[in-house]
C-alpha cells in the first residue's frame, strides 16, 4: 500500500540506509503486519551477516518514531488499528541470551541516536526526545519503547505487553519459552511476532513457524489459482 511504502521510505531516511531488494520485502511486510494488525507471525531465515537484524533494527526505529504521530492524525480517528498507537508503540526483542537481544537493541538504539534520526526526532513535526536510553530499554517521548530481554530458559519474563515481539535466533529458543513466556505478551495487542534465524540441527519452534508459513503461502496460491 501507499502508506506502507511511505514509511519504509521514512526508515531508509532517518537510517539514511538504503536496503537491498530482499530486505525491502522483509521491512514492508513487518510494517504492513504491524499497521493492519494482523497478528501475523513472520519467518525469516537469513544467511549469517546477510543484513536481517540491521533490518529489523532499521525497521523497529523507524516505526517507533513514525507510527504514534499517524496514529493522533485526524484522518486515522477513526481507525482502531492505528488507535493503539496513539501512546506509543511497545516493541520487545527476544534471543535466548541477553547479550544476543542487545546485538538488536543496540543497533536499534544507535540508528535512532545518529545524527540523522537526532535532526529528524528534533524537527517540528515530531519534537521528541529519549525519555530513557540504557542497555536494555529505550523509550520516546511519545510513549514509544523498546526493550532487550532474555529468553532463556531460566528466565522470569512474564508479564509484560507487546505490539512487535521479535525474536532474534530463534531457532535457539525452546518451545516451552516460545509458548508459555514469549507469545501470550502479545495476546493484548494482538501482536505481530517476527522470528529470526538461520539453520541449526534440531527441529523447534521456529522450524515449525517456518512449516506453516509455507503452507499457508501455498494455500494462497492454490486458491488464486
Amino acid at each position: 500500500t501507499v502508506l506502507v511504502n511511505k514509511i519504509f521510505l521514512f526508515c531508509e531516511a532517518y537510517s539514511d540506509r538504503h536496503m537491498f531488494p530482499y530486505q525491502e520485502q522483509f521491512a514492508k511486510r513487518i510494517i504492513r503486519s504491524v499497521l493492519e494488525n494482523d497478528g501475523a507471525e513472520i519467518t525469516a531465515l537469513f544467511a549469517r551477516q546477510s543484513g536481517k537484524t540491521e533490518t529489523v533494527a532499521i525497521v523497529s526505529g523507524g516505526i517507533m518514531i513514525i507510527l504514534p504521530t499517524l496514529a493522533n492524525m485526524p484522518m486515522f480517528a477513526g481507525d482502531p488499528r492505528r488507535a493503539t498507537f496513539k501512546g506509543g508503540i511497545m516493541i520487545g526483542i527476544f534471543a535466548p541470551a541477553l547479550r544476543q537481544a542487545q546485538t538488536n537493541y543496540n543497533r536499534m538504539r544507535g540508528f535512532l541516536q545518529s545524527k540523522n534520526a537526532i535532526a529528524i526526532l528534533e524537527d517540528d513535526e515530531f519534537r521528541l526526545a529519549f525519555d530513557t536510553s540504557n542497555g536494555q530499554t529505550v523509550m520516546l517521548s511519545n510513549g514509544s519503547r523498546a526493550s532487550a530481554i532474555s529468553a532463556s530458559d531460566g528466565s522470569n519474563i512474564e508479564g509484560e505487553s507487546f505490539h512487535l515481539i521479535i525474536c532474534e535466533e530463534a531457532q535457539d529458543i525452546s518451545d516451552f519459552k516460545m509458548l508459555k513466556s514469549i507469545s501470550p505478551m502479545g495476546a493484548a495487542y494482538n501482536a505481530t511476532q517476527i522470528k529470526v534465524g538461520t539453520a541449526t540441527v534440531f527441529k523447534a519452534s521456529f522450524y515449525r513457524s517456518i512449516q506453516r508459513n509455507k503452507q499457508e503461502a501455498k494455500n494462497r496460491s492454490t486458491h488464486i489459482k
